[in-house]
């Protein structure tokens, strides 16, 4: 149903998407989840305790794919919900953080804590009716190793959220389109033979 991120980044434009989003995948990657040698993720606190602006998700509109038998979904970063450890200063108040409180992590968790998907989405205002919480346009997977590649230092992160905005931009834009898809056909094939 959903691609991972880095497959749906061509679909993306900056603007688009709750620009925030970068401050808190890196501090769930950081913070509140333990990633084993075997890549599997557990999360590092009770997700029924509200923390974090955790919630149970009920996935109604069927966003997400139902669940296996023992899994629940849940959302973290709600800013705006109570909660007795709140998210940190620098994701709540990003500079980055334009549109306000629409970012937000949908997870799939066992009940060991165990979590096998990880999606971003934008959460819709609560004035924007329609007929979801979140924008389906605007979901997307989050594999284990863009998690971990979220663990290293913040310049290298930067480095590369520079590159994919570039690639966002080249592959929205017809024209630069057209260059990049003509510049990569010559040296694919050039390759070749």
């Amino acid at each position: 149903m959903f691609t991972n991120i880095l497959s749906a980044i061509p679909k993306m434009r900056c603007s688009q998407h709750p620009t925030n989003i970068l401050e808190l995948l890196r501090w769930f990657a950081n913070t509140v989840i333990d990633i084993d040698y075997d890549n599997t993720i557990q999360l590092t606190f009770d997700p029924n305790s509200r923390h974090y602006g955790c919630h149970y998700y009920r996935n109604r509109e069927g966003l997400l794919e139902s669940l296996p038998r023992g899994y629940h979904y849940y959302t973290i970063g709600n800013i705006l919900q109570a909660g007795s450890e709140p998210l940190p200063p620098y994701v709540v108040n990003s500079w980055r953080n334009t549109v306000g409180n629409s970012a937000r992590i949908l997870i799939r968790v066992n009940e060991g804590r165990w979590i096998d998907q990880v999606f971003i989405t934008r959460h819709y205002d609560a004035s924007e009716y329609h007929g979801s919480s979140y924008d389906p346009e605007q979901t997307f997977r989050i594999t284990t190793n863009f998690l971990r590649q979220l663990r290293k230092p913040y310049h290298i992160i930067l480095k590369n959220m520079q590159l994919w905005c570039l690639l966002i931009v080249i592959m929205t834009t017809p024209f630069f389109y057209r260059i990049f898809v003509t510049y990569f056909d010559q040296i694919f094939y050039k390759n070749m033979i």
